[in-house]
């Protein structure tokens, strides 16, 4: 995922070299992507008031939150949010197999 940054809103000085300019842009972008991961983390599954805190439950529950935003975003068969597209598949088995099986034909 590529997000623009603005050049014109970095503050650039004369004794800074453009390799360190560089790394400020590229770490704004760093930064862009994993705020906005958070976000849709948070929005979608409420990771945030998650209460799961035993032995390696955390690390478990956080990357199947990341594969099944990866699942759902990839998914093509249905025009909705992400959030959307967890309700649905909730809801219907059928649904939920239709993403499934269109994740694995990737």
């Amino acid at each position: 995922m590529s997000v623009a940054v603005d050049l014109d809103i970095v503050p650039v000085r004369k004794k800074h070299p453009p390799d360190a300019l560089r790394k400020v842009v590229r770490t704004m972008q760093e930064y862009a992507v994993a705020s906005q991961l958070h976000w849709v983390l948070n929005v979608t599954f409420a990771e945030d008031v998650s209460r799961i805190q035993r032995q390696n439950a955390p690390q478990t529950s956080g990357v199947l939150r990341r594969l099944a935003v990866s699942i759902l975003s990839q998914d093509t068969t249905v025009r909705d949010n992400l959030r959307g597209k967890r309700y649905r598949a909730c809801l219907s088995t059928a649904m939920l197999k239709r993403i499934l099986l269109g994740f694995a034909a990737i």
